[in-house]
């Protein structure tokens, strides 16, 4: 009912590290199985270790998530020590940021964000150079681009949900679900991930 926090997010795989907030006013309020991240809190949830151990090469990105504002970046991943590295709505409904290892694509969709649900998807292929890279809003691709973070195969490095580094770009609004493959999914595959964590979320 919005009235309990979440000091823990645990895996549903077992094999990845649970995320965490020890301070009360940082953690997300729990809401209709949603995580609630309140902007002027700067709350987030971090893990001890970067998502796939050392970091992600080729990877497939999956989050159930609902913005209440683009007044501003507003962080969807993070990391605790390295300003680089981030995935962010930048500044409107239509802008996304992707940046690690110094290097960044900044970049307008072709179809607005709603701030009702969706499932943003994003894909980093590192079998070619530059890396192909595409952002979907449920099964709808709005961005497909290529990019050299660095170099060919550097990883992307995150560890925080719902904010970057300390408080930089707080997100506000609501995470129901997020998946990581350290993998381009095939078109099918992506579609029925897509298709099961709309069920599971009420996309």
């Amino acid at each position: 009912d919005g009235t309990e926090e979440v000091s823990s997010w645990a895996s549903s795989v077992g094999a990845s590290n649970a995320l965490a907030q020890s301070t009360a006013i940082k953690q997300p309020a729990y809401n209709s199985g949603h995580l609630d991240f309140h902007q002027p809190n700067q709350q987030k949830l971090e893990a001890s270790a970067d998502f796939g151990g050392a970091g992600l090469q080729s990877f497939t990105i999956m989050i159930s998530i609902s913005p209440d504002n683009f007044g501003g970046s507003r962080t969807i991943l993070g990391r605790s020590s390295t300003s680089g590295n981030i995935l962010r709505y930048n500044s409107s409904a239509s802008e996304i940021k992707l940046q690690f290892q110094g290097a960044a694509i900044q970049s307008s969709v072709s179809e607005a964000f709603p701030t009702d649900r969706h499932i943003f998807t994003i894909t980093r292929d590192v079998s070619a150079n530059p890396n192909p890279v595409k952002f979907y809003k449920n099964t709808t691709e709005v961005l497909s681009t290529t990019k050299t973070f660095g170099s060919q195969s550097s990883v992307a490095q995150f560890n925080q949900i719902g904010c970057q580094g300390g408080i930089s770009n707080p997100f506000d609004g609501q995470i129901s679900e997020m998946a990581i493959w350290n993998n381009v999914l095939t078109d099918a595959d992506r579609a029925a991930a897509i298709a099961d964590m709309q069920v599971r979320t009420g996309v």
